[in-house]
């Protein structure tokens, strides 16, 4: 099956959003290719529908390659006093 993903395995993905052109591809590999309006305005999230998932080596950078952002963010919720 084209992108299927299996449990304990890693694999990377390549989001390209530039106006309302979106590509998606897995290990090379390119899964689709569309337009869409919604994501003109850019923003970067991350989520799953009947399943979960893990992130890491996330990399968000602009169309010349410059780095805006690289890790993952730190959700430590701060301790109660």
């Amino acid at each position: 099956m084209k992108g299927e993903l299996k449990t304990g395995e890693w694999r990377t993905a390549l989001i390209r959003v530039r106006g309302e052109s979106v590509e998606c591809s897995l290990d090379g590999t390119q899964l689709f290719k569309h337009t869409d309006r919604r994501y003109a305005a850019g923003g970067v999230g991350f989520s799953t529908w009947a399943s979960s998932a893990e992130f890491k080596d996330v990399k968000i950078t602009d169309p010349d390659g410059k780095v805006l952002w690289e890790g993952l963010p730190d959700l430590t919720l701060p301790s109660r006093k």
